[in-house]
């Protein structure tokens, strides 16, 4: 009779993985994991996208990363990015430090409203440092870029 009951604990539990597994399934980042870090440098922003609106012309487009202040560890903010002559058919954000593992930061951006959006969140860093980088990773016409936005919270 126990083993009865076990079997059948074990199959409730597979199957509760199962639909947990199909209804929490992340949208795309399965196929934008294979393009992180791998798409063509477009270019370094020159600003702090954590402070005002962060604007980089590249050769897909002029980008204007906006990180809704303020942006600190642990709470959760908006990330909206504009697009100029901008094409993209998937696109996400990750965020990292300088020569420290920070872990997995990556957040999809779905388009509405004529931009990109998502949210994000920031881990603590502790080292209490406070200088990242959103590295925002693309594709377009099928092929993998990547811009970097440097900024400092607070």
């Amino acid at each position: 009779m126990k083993s009865a009951w076990l079997y059948l604990g074990v199959m409730v539990f597979l199957i509760l993985v199962v639909v947990v597994s199909l209804l929490f399934k992340p949208q795309e980042v399965s196929q934008l994991g294979l393009i992180q870090g791998r798409g063509e440098l477009l270019g370094v922003a020159n600003c702090d996208a954590a402070q005002s609106p962060c604007r980089i012309d590249t050769q897909q487009g002029a980008l204007t990363l906006f990180l809704e202040p303020p942006v600190t560890a642990l709470q959760p903010f908006m990330i909206r990015l504009h697009g100029e002559r901008f094409e993209a058919s998937q696109l996400f954000v990750t965020f990292t430090m300088v020569g420290m593992d920070m872990g997995l930061n990556r957040f999809v951006l779905e388009r509405e409203a004529g931009e990109w959006r998502g949210k994000g969140i920031l881990p603590i860093c502790s080292e209490s440092r406070h200088d990242w980088l959103a590295t925002l990773n693309f594709v377009s016409k099928g092929q993998p870029y990547r811009v970097e936005f440097p900024f400092v919270t607070q």
